[in-house]
């Protein structure tokens, strides 16, 4: 009713909500978008498994922070404990750029032939989401 009243109403700063993650689903064996969006556990899985897909430092469209090293302990001779240490900093490294992920845990990779498999659980503000990879 008093003018301070009104001018305090309009000095407050307006919370803005945080959006939840969206995307357009891919369809990973045909390559191509589905026309469909998914948010949430499911886009954050997406984006996972995009981010550990593309090479880091090769595609000039992608920001040097996106992507993965991991292409580059196959082939090697390295030690298995090496490639264990080096693929969980290269996974973190990747995935905690994105800031609905908050950590991974239960971490494990196996070398055989010219395949890295690794499984992990990563830790998002939605929830937990078990991740299974191979590069």
């Amino acid at each position: 009713m008093f003018p301070f009243d009104i001018e305090d109403e309009e000095a407050m700063p307006e919370i803005e909500e945080e959006k939840e993650l969206e995307e357009y689903e891919v369809d990973f064996e045909s390559g191509k978008l589905t026309g469909r969006k998914i948010s949430g556990k499911e886009a954050v899985k997406q984006w996972i498994h995009i981010a550990l897909s593309i090479d880091r430092y090769h595609y000039t469209q992608y920001s040097w922070e996106y992507g993965s090293e991991l292409r580059e302990l196959i082939g090697k001779h390295y030690d298995e404990a090496y490639i264990m240490t080096e693929a969980k900093r290269m996974v973190e490294e990747a995935v905690m750029q994105n800031e609905k992920i908050t950590g991974i845990r239960d971490f494990k990779c196996s070398m055989k032939c010219s395949t890295l498999t690794m499984s992990f659980t990563a830790e998002t503000i939605y929830g937990e989401i078990e991740v299974s990879e191979n590069v």
